[in-house]
């Protein structure tokens, strides 16, 4: 036995199986096994239950979507032993739905944690705990909402593959939200490292017998070395992970036996066996001054895998808007029939569903790159990618259900559409439709079911439904979380912005295109003269640039080592740029002009980029159509967008935070890219820019930054970068993308130092969807002229002050005293108390108020005052609210 005298007294090891949906196996067959998985360890807590404290089999199901799964298709003996378990804490089940990427949205994140208090409330389940391994990074918002659902332990357990994680480690801290609260968080090692440091795999030991010494000699050397690097504690946590391979693989009955071997044989430290929820117990035990309070971002290295399927991706992000939009419009305006009501139930679970496996780590097989033509490759990125279109599709289906009860009772005189903006402030929309035959004259119910249709699949990021000769009706402004009732009678196309061969000007913004490359090379603010476009990088505002890398030592040289380093030098870079300009049209629209020009550049069959300015609103529209060749080279296609701004400082908003870049980020969080939920600022103190990119989520600070691995911004180039699409990795990710996507680009220029709340709302509205649904009457089919049309052509639904506020979640259900509305926010400001307000507005009528915590629990009655009722909070932390409504 050890003599060594160690610091560590005794190590808290947690056995579990990593799931990875889709990664070693197709998803289908993960998800059944992981059943057979969650059977197996239940009898094994069972075969072990006798033993010491310490000793027992204890099993941690690390995903709710597992336990999810487990349960809809469980024996009613098996659920009662798996929650008989989970009391006795010999299994446990966490709060997290699956290994997150940055792309879950606020609202998703807070979703897919509500699928762990669905389970806490219908099976009684005790979750206290929370387990993401093999990601690199996690949500700001994430200890706010956690702590905020009764969880209060967070298990990190990362893969440093091409990473820097979060140093020293392993190490606890109090991880500060981005509201404030306070997390306790155990910053480990890899999720399966118990294996290298002594804890065998099973079979690992000799015929003669466990080798307890040479286990011994293993754990010994590197508890010398972390105590060596200041490790101080008395426990130390490890988890063991799957029997066979690393991920989505079955319990290690042999480790109790190890254990029970060692603990008898007296040698040290002690070990035992324990879940996630026993944690917090042992470490607070220590000393506090050893667990440190650490705030800010931790920002995900892996989050570039994203942009190995842009188009995707994309589509995923409208399918989520939808999706949210359609949850508050029903909520908002009740009155949908019962059959209706229970396909909008189902669906909208499928929906989110679709949408939190989307965003879930795992992109494809081991193989994808290896074998990219593999059954097994092909067959993963079908599942994975069909996560995107089902969830689009079900999300246009959830609009229709949740608008047509709205669209029989508002008043049209002539064909219309309906229109809802989703926001709590009033916003002006771009509003491009399909084109009607003859609006005047529908002749018929085909060509109306005909808009529905082309209404309903109508997307941004679809390129079909865009050359299909769509209607400009310009902006149009739509009151806060209300409608608006729009005559099918397309405006006369003029505008007051200029436009000649290279230059458009409106009352505020002048802005030249690049004869060479199509991009903008000067954008001069009029009031002013300030030239805003940084010409010394030598790229203009919107150039596409590709990347091609190559290294001698093949693509598993873009995956650096231990500790990572700058591999940039190392790599050999072929830079691509647009070869000449094939055409320039100016287009005018109703109060806008646009130029668009169609590029020849190097992997493209068409690359267009169209610039809009506008009469009456202050930003300028970038739209980009691109048709990729396909290639498996090693590349890298970006947008440029270098702004003349000193001494800048970088924001961006990332799952319903915002961020200032380095100095909100954990230590050793990813510096070199950022996955922004919809827009990034770069400001100094008089000036500054935000750029909105809803369906492209990567975004580059400083210039071309991939590959540094660095600890720290290194720099003040003005260079902000849009990355577009790469297939970088050596494993997992998708090899090539080639085909058509769409990406939108929104360019506020402002005169002011940064202002969060001025970029949420110009960020959030640029990603927010069109949502449209046709109006017509007599129409078989549709609304019959009997129909009682009762509600005005415009309406708002709710009315919030401030208008600061997010909305993360709207519901309603019926009770016996009526509909139960349930709406949380998330503030942008803070807001003193008494000083917020909430109202309905006619016909609706708020009956009862009470505020709940986010879970809905612990209810306290608000007063309702003239209909409405007053509320308080601060930056970032949920405010939820649940209202009795009338008429």
């Amino acid at each position: 036995m050890s003599d060594q005298g160690h610091q560590v007294q005794e190590i808290l090891i947690y056995h579990h199986s990593h799931l990875d949906v889709g990664y070693t196996q197709h998803p289908s067959v993960i998800w059944a096994r992981q059943a057979d998985y969650l059977r197996h360890a239940m009898d094994l807590a069972e075969r072990y239950r006798e033993g010491n404290a310490g000793e027992q089999f204890k099993w941690v199901a690390e995903s709710s979507a597992v336990v999810e799964y487990f349960l809809r298709q469980a024996t009613t003996k098996d659920i009662d032993r798996f929650l008989r378990l989970n009391h006795e804490g010999l299994i446990e089940t966490t709060a997290m739905y699956c290994n997150v990427t940055p792309l879950f949205t606020a609202s998703e994140l807070l979703t897919s944690l509500k699928v762990m208090t669905r389970l806490r409330t219908e099976f009684d389940i005790p979750v206290t705990s929370a387990v993401n391994h093999d990601v690199n990074g996690e949500s700001w918002m994430l200890p706010d909402f956690l702590t905020a659902l009764g969880v209060n332990f967070l298990m990190m357990g990362i893969n440093q593959d091409s990473a820097r994680p979060p140093e020293p480690r392993p190490r606890p801290f109090w991880w500060e939200g981005y509201g404030g609260a306070r997390l306790l968080t155990w910053n480990g090692e890899h999720y399966g490292y118990a294996q290298y440091v002594g804890i065998p795999r099973p079979k690992a030991w000799t015929k003669g017998g466990r080798d307890l010494e040479q286990s011994q000699k293993i754990l010994d050397a590197y508890l010398d070395k972390i105590e060596g690097q200041g490790y101080v504690l008395s426990s130390l946590v490890l988890s063991v992970t799957n029997t066979v391979t690393w991920d989505n693989d079955g319990p290690n009955e042999e480790l109790v036996d190890f254990v029970r071997a060692w603990n008898h044989a007296k040698r040290t430290p002690r070990l035992r066996l324990v879940n996630p929820r026993d944690i917090p117990g042992w470490l607070e035990r220590e000393d506090a001054n050893h667990i440190p309070v650490r705030r800010g971002d931790w920002t995900d290295w892996w989050s570039d895998g994203v942009a190995s399927s842009a188009r995707e991706t994309a589509l995923k992000a409208w399918a989520g808007r939808v999706w949210e939009a359609s949850r508050w419009l029903r909520a908002l305006s009740p009155g949908m029939n019962p059959s209706d009501r229970e396909e909008f139930d189902r669906l909208q679970r499928e929906v989110s569903r679709h949408l939190m496996l989307y965003n879930e780590h795992t992109w494809g097989s081991a193989e994808s790159i290896s074998s990219p033509d593999a059954i097994h490759s092909l067959g993963q990125w079908n599942s994975k990618s069909a996560h995107a279109y089902e969830a689009a599709a079900g999300a246009s289906r959830l609009w229709t259900l949740s608008t047509r009860e709205l669209a029989r009772r508002v008043k049209a005189t002539r064909p219309s559409v309906l229109l809802f903006n989703p926001l709590p402030w009033p916003e002006k929309f771009r509003v491009i439709l399909p084109r009607v035959r003859n609006a005047e004259d529908f002749g018929g119910a085909w060509p109306l079911q005909e808009l529905a249709r082309d209404l309903e699949m109508a997307n941004p990021v679809n390129p079909l439904y865009v050359a299909g000769a769509p209607v400009d009706y310009g902006l149009v402004e739509m009151p806060a979380l209300g409608y608006h009732v729009m005559a099918l009678r397309p405006p006369r196309a003029s505008s007051q912005v200029e436009g000649d061969r290279w230059t458009l000007r409106n009352d505020g913004l002048e802005l030249t295109l690049d004869p060479l490359s199509g991009s903008i090379q000067s954008l001069v603010s009029l009031h002013d003269g300030y030239q805003w476009c940084e010409r010394e990088s030598g790229y203009g505002i919107g150039e596409f640039v590709m990347h091609r890398v190559s290294s001698p030592k093949g693509r598993a040289f873009l995956q650096p080592g231990s500790p990572p380093r700058d591999t940039r030098a190392d790599l050999d870079h072929e830079i691509l740029r647009v070869t000449r300009v094939k055409d320039l049209k100016t287009i005018h629209g109703p109060g806008s002009t646009a130029l668009r020009v169609e590029l020849e550049a190097p992997g493209c069959r068409q690359l267009t980029v169209t610039y809009t300015l506008y009469d009456a609103a202050s930003w300028m529209d970038m739209r980009v159509e691109l048709d990729r060749e396909f290639s498996r080279e090693i590349e890298s296609v970006y947008l440029t967008f270098p702004m003349k701004i000193n001494n800048a400082h970088f924001h961006y908003a990332s799952g319903g935070a915002v961020v200032e870049g380095e100095l909100e980020q954990l230590p050793n969080a990813c510096r070199d890219y950022y996955s922004v939920d919809a827009w990034a600022d770069v400001s100094n103190e008089e000036r500054g820019i935000t750029l909105a990119t809803p369906d492209v989520p990567l975004v580059l600070w400083g210039g071309f930054t991939v590959g540094a691995y660095a600890e720290h911004h290194q720099d003040a180039s003005p260079l902000l970068v849009s990355w577009v699409m790469n297939n970088h990795w050596h494993t997992n990710f998708k090899a090539d993308q080639a085909g058509k996507m769409v990406m939108r680009y929104r360019l506020l220029l402002h005169h002011t130092g940064f202002d969060a709340e001025m970029s949420q709302r110009m960020g959030v509205s640029a990603a927010t969807p069109l949502l449209a649904f046709p109006v017509l009457r007599g129409e078989a089919g549709m609304v019959a002229e009997s129909e009682p049309a009762d509600l005005p052509a415009e309406s708002s639904f709710l009315k919030f002050t401030p208008q600061a506020v997010q909305i993360i979640d709207l519901a309603e259900e019926t009770s016996d005293a009526g509909t139960l509305m349930t709406i949380t926010w998330l503030p942008w400001v803070d807001v003193a108390d008494g000083h917020g307000q909430l109202a309905l507005l006619p016909p609706g009528k708020i009956l009862q108020a009470w505020q709940t915590h986010l879970d809905g629990e612990s209810m306290t009655a608000m007063a309702v005052t003239k209909g409405a009722i007053t509320w308080s909070g601060s930056v970032g932390t949920p405010v939820t609210f649940k209202l009795l409504v009338g008429s």
